[in-house]
């Protein structure tokens, strides 16, 4: 059965999500940025910044000079995560298989629909046309046999297009006229190479060098850019995974390699995170850290929280984790606990001198906090030998109960810890 992957495609996410809220600025050259912080960079630029050459990443002071009456909007991820969610759901009801790779960016695979919804030219149309008249959002279709052309098809038709199809078969051909930089996983320093010291600037230039030859050059990466030069990708549309997870984000007001700062913001985030897994009443087994550079190269870490995985829970007292029955430590609910498993996958991570402009821990594998007491209670052998450790674990969870009635009584804001300042 040929596959029908579609890829909707919203330029300007955060902008147009503004736009929606604030219907005076379209029209208008708006970025989103950080106003006021020495380092800000544009993280979103609407289509008229865009034509008065204002682009993503551009530091906002330099922004402002080349284009003296834009409109800077602070970040509001609140409403973004909303908006993108909306999105999702509306294009849901198209087919079961929907996979948001970003914002304003979703892969929907509609094969075997035909009977329910027609072709699926028309089906991409009404999409676009439920979109925007529920949420008055506008976007780009590209319709194609895999997510990557679908993909470059909904990008070479903006900003004022409608829906490109892409024939079965015809991939390598709609691809072969295009630059290379339309290609969606071509990193900057293998772009630079290819364009810069190898002089191949199309897509059909690079799709008839020899694998080999490129080998020699780029390694592995040589095999996917090969494969994405003639429209190959067999990849699958994956929806979202479901699993109950906790998700603490730090979007950085401006881009830093200073560990300090990211340390700060790390600590916070465990602080949010930790919370909420005492105030469900669950403990989690596995923990992943993600780091986005201001590159866009993403570093993701991951570790167990049940004493099995590195940088799990320090000794009880006889050199062992303290771990319940059920396979978790049980400290890691606590902000000062779980911050140490989040330092040492930050360390691991940070590998790179590039900044870093986003942070995000999830917390998984959530189970039911629960305390079982000992069958035949402690010797004073066992009790000498844990003392020392519970007593110190035991003055935490009182400080962190302590700080917890404070701030719900008196805000968030009511206490802080200093290394967060």
């Amino acid at each position: 059965m040929e596959r029908h992957i579609i890829h909707l495609d919203i330029a300007a996410f955060g902008v147009a999500v503004e736009e929606v809220r604030e219907p005076r600025l379209r029209g208008r050259p708006v970025v989103i940025g950080v106003p006021g912080a020495a380092r800000a960079a544009v993280r979103c630029a609407s289509i008229e910044a865009y034509r008065a050459g204002i682009r993503k990443g551009m530091p906002l002071a330099h922004a402002r000079r080349w284009c003296r009456d834009l409109v800077v909007i602070p970040p509001n991820e609140i409403l973004y995560r909303a908006a993108s969610r909306s999105v999702y759901e509306v294009l849901g009801e198209f087919s079961p298989l929907v996979e948001p790779s970003s914002y304003g960016h979703l892969f929907i695979d509609i094969t075997g629909t035909r009977r329910l919804f027609g072709e699926p030219r028309d089906v991409a149309a009404r999409m676009r046309r439920e979109i925007s008249s529920r949420l008055s959002l506008r976007g780009t279709v590209g319709i194609a046999s895999n997510k990557l052309v679908s993909r470059v098809a909904a990008r070479i038709i903006q900003p004022d297009g409608d829906v490109c199809d892409v024939e079965h078969g015809g991939e390598a051909a709609f691809l072969a006229p295009l630059t290379v930089r339309v290609l969606p996983e071509l990193k900057q320093d293998t772009e630079e190479v290819l364009v810069e010291e190898l002089n191949i600037r199309l897509i059909r230039q690079l799709a008839v060098i020899p694998i080999g030859y490129l080998t020699v050059v780029f390694g592995r990466v040589a095999y996917v850019l090969h494969r994405q030069a003639l429209g190959i990708d067999p990849t699958p549309v994956r929806p979202p995974q479901r699993r109950p997870a906790i998700v603490e984000e730090g979007f950085l007001a401006e881009d830093t390699n200073d560990d300090r700062r990211l340390l700060a913001e790390l600590y916070a985030m465990s602080e949010r995170a930790a919370h909420r897994l005492r105030k469900g009443g669950v403990v989690a087994r596995r923990l992943t850290l993600t780091l986005r550079y201001a590159d866009h190269v993403e570093r993701v870490r991951r570790t167990r929280l049940d004493g099995r995985g590195q940088g799990s829970g320090r000794s009880r007292g006889d050199g062992r984790p303290r771990l319940d029955r059920a396979g978790f430590d049980e400290r890691t609910t606590l902000d000062m606990y779980l911050f140490r498993h989040v330092e040492s996958l930050f360390f691991q991570a940070c590998d790179r001198r590039q900044r870093v402009r986003h942070l995000s821990i999830q917390l998984t594998d959530l189970i039911v906090r629960t305390r079982q007491l000992d069958l035949f209670g402690c010797t004073g052998e066992n009790r000498a030998a844990r003392s020392s450790g519970r007593e110190g674990v035991q003055r935490d969870r009182e400080l962190v109960a302590a700080i917890d009635r404070i701030r719900e009584k008196y805000g968030g804001e009511a206490i802080r810890m200093g290394r967060v300042l």
